[in-house]
């Protein structure tokens, strides 16, 4: 079985939802979101390559990842996260 078969949601999401080297994408609810940030992982692994730096709007969705991977901290007193030139608050979920 091939990768892209393998990860139909990672497939899909970074043929649409990458620009540049940022990966933006959104979903309804954390078991979507799961799966969203689990496959592209997977994907990526298997070409050695990892994503970093990872936001949400959603505590739930950065506990699993390592410290070191998250590019938001809930718990600091960061307010704002830079991604494709804008500023994005996620705790209040603005830009």
């Amino acid at each position: 079985m091939d990768n892209l078969e393998k990860f139909p949601v990672a497939a899909e999401i970074l043929e649409t939802d990458f620009y540049v080297d940022d990966l933006v994408s959104g979903v309804s609810n954390i078991e979507s979101g799961k799966e969203v940030q689990k496959q592209p992982i997977e994907l990526l692994s298997c070409a050695s390559m990892k994503l970093n730096k990872w936001s949400s709007n959603c505590k739930d969705m950065l506990q699993e990842l390592p410290y070191e991977a998250q590019g938001y901290h809930f718990d600091r007193d960061e307010e704002k996260v830079k991604t494709l030139g804008l500023i994005w608050n996620p705790k209040h979920d603005i830009f």
